[in-house]
């Protein structure tokens, strides 16, 4: 396949090759950092001014204004402002 922009200037060129790791589409195949998210005891990510804790088990931690539970795993936490 090539792809050539509006002054007929060759941009792209490829090529399809058979790829024997290839997961067909609605599949799925774990991957390291699926195995590794599994491993830890919790992830935090931030959105905002919130951070949101992932335990891999239940937990039970105090409501306060600050931390909200959203699930028996995840968690959400204000971030105090400086």
């Amino acid at each position: 396949m090539k792809v050539y922009n509006s002054n007929g200037i060759l941009v792209a060129e490829g090529y399809l090759v058979s790829n024997p790791n290839f997961v067909p589409k609605g599949e799925y195949k774990e991957t390291e950092l699926d195995r590794y998210k599994r491993s830890v005891d919790f992830r935090i990510t931030n959105c905002g001014n919130r951070y949101e804790i992932i335990f891999n088990k239940p937990v039970v931690l105090k409501e306060t204004r600050s931390i909200k539970r959203i699930s028996s795993i995840t968690h959400t936490l204000l971030q105090k402002k400086p």
